[in-house]
Order: C-alpha cells, then structure tokens, then sequence
C-alpha cells in the first residue's frame, strides 16, 4: 500500500512536542514529505519561500514537521486541541497522499507541456540575471 496513513497509536507527547509514526510506503519518500510540509501553512515566510508553519489557530501548535523517517513532530502543542490537530494532520496526510499519486502517474510520451517548461526556464532565467545584475 502507497498511501500513508497515520498511526494513531503510535502517538507521543513530551513536554508539549507531540510525535506520531506513519505507515505506507510513501512514509519515507522524501518527495511526499515535501508535499506534505508544503501544505503546512507559513509562520514567517519570505520572497524566497517558507521557514517554518503553525496552526490556523494561535496558540494551538507552534511547528508541523513531517520527516522522511516516517514521522510527523507538533511543536508546542497546547491542551485542548486534540481533535483539532488530529483532523488538520488526517487532512494533509490526504493532500499530500493526493499530490504523490498525481506526480507518481506515468505521462504518455509526446504529453509533455512545452509551454509550462518555456515558462519555468524564462522564469529561472529571470532570476538567474537578478542574481548576475548584483555583481556590478
């Protein structure tokens, strides 16, 4: 089985940082850690991209982290807030679970989209002559 799911019994808290084991084999792909950690909404975040993420609600988590070692770590976990983070973690496990079946599905051959690849190198391209224009 691909998708990973979460091992409710396998749940961890010490000192308000909460820890919880995943099943399936995509739990130690690093590309599904990235879609995952990718959905954790943003504390301080910058032009160049995301530091850390926290919960929607303040003062209910701090820090949502999954790792490829197949484990999800909540940081500063305040009472209270169990079910709240237990349907926030089942609902990015699902994402993430949705965005690595949609990546890991071969394309045909010939079914590659030029223009998104134009787009990505002019884009790359940009931001290359950005970095070049700073050494003058």
């Amino acid at each position: 089985m691909a998708d990973v799911r979460i091992d409710w019994d396998s749940v961890s808290i010490h000192r308000g940082t909460f820890t919880v084991h995943l099943t399936g084999e995509w739990a130690h792909e690093a590309a599904w850690v990235a879609f995952f950690n990718h959905l954790v909404p943003p504390v301080f975040s910058t032009s160049w991209g995301q530091i850390s993420g926290t919960a929607s609600t303040f003062g209910a988590w701090a820090e949502i982290v999954a790792r490829d070692r197949g484990v999800i770590t909540v940081h500063a976990l305040a009472p209270g807030h169990a079910s709240q983070l237990r349907d926030v973690l089942e609902s990015y496990v699902a994402q993430a679970n949705n965005a690595m079946a949609s990546a890991s599905t071969p394309h045909r051959l010939g079914e590659q989209n030029s223009e998104t690849e134009a787009e990505l190198d002019g884009r790359d391209q940009a931001m290359l002559d950005e970095f070049r224009q700073l050494r003058i």
